[in-house]
């Protein structure tokens, strides 16, 4: 992803990277070798010891919670007496002891911080109040510690105490690791501490521990990290200066959005949300891990944008983007339930097309279908004739006996005796239908004062539709008919449909299409449905020159339909 803008809140430094007219400090980046365990890893898995480190720190924070749980619902057991394998006495006095136990406890804890041990002297009774004091302490600030995240051996650097120290990896084995290079940098504290609580501490902690006659040591700040980190720190830096980021790959990006969760750069996540999304962009985020809880709101906003930018996946400006997509992003694509499609038939054709195109290989091609594809087409809304030419298609793909061992207790009654599984999401999908109709002034005039003209048939649904204008002169008021009705043809195929529609004019000066009549009607061959005073206007203002309903001499006409059910 590469973008050139930069947020309109930030301003951009990008001329005071490493530049020493522009820094007050200077960093020097250790770099040292990763953990043998990640060492060890095969190349091709490049962020899964990232992962596994965050299920690590997430797995041992659920251990403690679920821990103290479980002890307190023992506790509760045992003191309410729920439990049926002991008899009463065995349970009074295990009860008894629980509580004496607890007394016990609390009454030596007291004795000890009040001084009440008269067998000691004041410097025993001073060491084990304090020793009392501290362990206390030091077992809740471990535990908070593993609650929030930041358990020590989970992180890659310590805030160092002072400014010329430097920020080590408290692991004990990464702590004595050989230093295998090591990279100078001109900064900017105010910059980076603007960016980053953890350069803020770094820079505050150095500086106020450091005296006076240090000034000279105290620019120069140390870091410690490991080799795989080095790419994606260094962007990062580069980031906090520049507020934009190039980055082409998912791994990268991961690696970068990590370590601004370490580095405590909550501008970064901001900024890939707040930019303009576009294709390429949406699909380099569906293709990180979903295990990273710090890039969930940026795989939920790219699915956002493909399911809301290609709601119509029949639009010919959009057939050479959808070619390009990834796998992931068709499936979000297809799985959503407002693609605005005529029918089913439509969606399997297009998932059909793309996978030929995408995958050459017909291996690769067979596994894409059974495994993803095919469980997402909605089989129940599709055309009885199209179901029919599934079957040799997934046959001529050597799918069709592998979807239905997978989905056997799901299936659907075809010709030929044959089955074929249903989609486990059996919902329908908006299907939707647009319609056109424009008629000129002296088709008008040809109606007027009674008359009427029909349009072409469209296909929707898998039945043909027509549009019906109509004109009829007013009897009793001022206003006359100018009607349109939508209708199924006779002779049409196929049950009824249930169906929302709209009817719309285009008016100048906007060239807008404005809504004039909404109903639901059940369509079936044959049967018409409209308004028969769609504009409401006499004739002669309805055929003016200066008419808002006529645009180059033609008036525009549009019906949208929406099925809400349909008899197949």
């Amino acid at each position: 992803m590469e973008s050139s803008s930069s947020s309109s809140c930030e301003l951009n430094f990008t001329f005071a990277f490493n530049d020493v007219h522009y820094s007050d400090k200077l960093l020097r980046i250790e770099i040292i070798p990763d953990p043998v365990c990640a060492s060890s890893q095969p190349k091709s898995d490049h962020y899964s010891d990232r992962v596994r480190r965050h299920r690590k720190r997430k797995g041992r924070r659920n251990f403690i919670i679920n821990s103290a749980r479980h002890r307190k619902r023992k506790l509760q057991k045992v003191l309410k007496g729920n439990q049926p394998d002991m008899d009463d006495g065995k349970r009074k006095r295990r009860q008894n002891f629980i509580i004496n136990s607890a007394r016990h406890r609390k009454r030596k804890r007291q004795n000890v911080l009040n001084g009440n041990q008269p067998d000691m002297d004041d410097g025993q009774r001073k060491r084990r109040q304090n020793f009392i004091i501290n362990s206390a302490r030091h077992r809740k600030r471990k535990r908070q510690k593993v609650l929030n995240g930041n358990k020590p051996d989970d992180e890659t650097c310590v805030i160092p105490s002072s400014g010329d120290e430097v920020a080590n990896i408290s692991d004990s084995n990464c702590s004595a690791a050989t230093v295998v290079r090591v990279k100078t940098l001109h900064i900017s504290s105010p910059i980076l501490a603007a960016k980053s609580p953890f350069f803020f501490k770094l820079f505050s902690n150095g500086m106020s521990e450091t005296k006076q006659r240090h000034k000279t040591k105290q620019r120069h700040i140390s870091l410690r990290i490991y080799a795989s980190e080095e790419t994606a720190f260094m962007e990062l830096l580069q980031f906090m200066y520049s507020n934009t980021l190039n980055i082409t790959t998912a791994p990268a990006l991961l690696d970068v959005l990590m370590a601004a969760e370490k580095f405590e750069v909550s501008s970064c996540m901001r900024y890939l949300i707040n930019s303009p999304m576009t294709p390429y962009s949406a699909s380099l985020y569906l293709e990180l891990p979903r295990t990273v809880d710090a890039v969930l709101p940026l795989i939920d906003a790219a699915k956002q944008y493909l399911v809301g930018r290609y709601k119509n996946i029949t639009m010919e400006s959009f057939q050479e983007e959808l070619m390009a997509l990834p796998l992931s992003g068709i499936v979000e694509i297809l799985a959503s339930d407002d693609l605005q499609v005529e029918s089913e038939d439509i969606v399997y054709d297009f998932a059909l097309n793309w996978v030929r195109q995408k995958y050459k290989c017909q291996e690769e091609r067979r596994k894409v279908i059974h495994t993803e594809l095919a469980l997402l087409i909605r089989y129940p809304y599709m055309t009885r004739q199209k179901r029919k030419d599934l079957i040799i298609d997934f046959e001529k793909e050597g799918v069709f006996k592998l979807l239905l061992q997978k989905l056997e207790n799901h299936f659907c009654i075809l010709s030929a005796g044959k089955h074929f599984p249903l989609n486990r999401c059996c919902v329908p999908r908006a299907y939707k239908g647009v319609m056109h109709m424009s008629l000129t002034r002296e088709d008008w005039v040809t109606m007027f004062p009674t008359g009427n003209l029909f349009s072409e048939a469209f296909p929707f649904g898998g039945r043909m539709f027509v549009l019906l204008a109509s004109c009829s002169e007013a009897k009793h008021d001022s206003s006359d008919g100018f009607g349109l009705a939508v209708g199924m043809r006779k002779g049409c195929k196929g049950g009824s449909i249930d169906a929302d529609f709209e009817l719309a004019v285009m008016l100048r000066p906007t060239k807008k299409f404005a809504t004039m009549y909404t109903s639901n009607f059940t369509f079936s061959p044959g049967n018409l449905w409209g308004s028969q005073h769609l504009f409401n206007v006499p004739w002669t203002s309805f055929i003016a020159e200066d008419s808002p309903f006529f645009i180059g001499g033609s008036l525009h006409l549009r019906a949208e339909l929406t099925i809400s059910r349909a008899d197949n």
